[in-house]
């Protein structure tokens, strides 16, 4: 099933709620629903002041408007810095690819391509495809 991709940032999420507000690079808002870890991730980065907040994100998105991934755009075109993604289906386990912690500088490396594979194959795994 294809995942759907918007490049822009958290501009609102309502802690106790389960909805998140993505505003891509053309102004334009989407309400998106987000669920377990993936919102915990979000809420993580909220309340940080690091630089991985306020970098532009690929956010992935099924058909029913729920957001389970954030792509974090690396130094090579096509191949993010980190994939921070929620692919089972109760969204229970957050599963990160490429750096562990919180990105502090502004243009950061891609991952590696072992990495990037890895990712690609998960979300092969559970049926989604960009």
């Amino acid at each position: 099933m294809k995942l759907w991709k918007i490049r822009g940032t958290l501009s609102e999420m309502d802690y106790g709620q389960s909805t998140a507000v993505v505003r891509d690079l053309e102004g334009r808002p989407y309400l998106l629903t987000v669920y377990g870890t993936m919102r915990r991730y979000l809420e993580e980065i909220g309340d940080s002041d690091a630089e991985e907040k306020y970098m532009a994100k690929d956010f992935l998105y099924t058909p029913w408007c729920e957001l389970i991934g954030a792509l974090i755009p690396g130094s090579v075109e096509r191949v993010p810095a980190k994939a921070v993604a929620a692919l089972d289906m109760a969204m229970q386990e957050l599963q990160v690819y490429g750096p562990r912690e919180i990105l502090t500088e502004e243009n950061p490396p891609s991952m590696a391509a072992e990495e990037w594979a890895r990712f690609k194959l998960a979300l092969a795994e559970n049926g989604w495809n960009l």
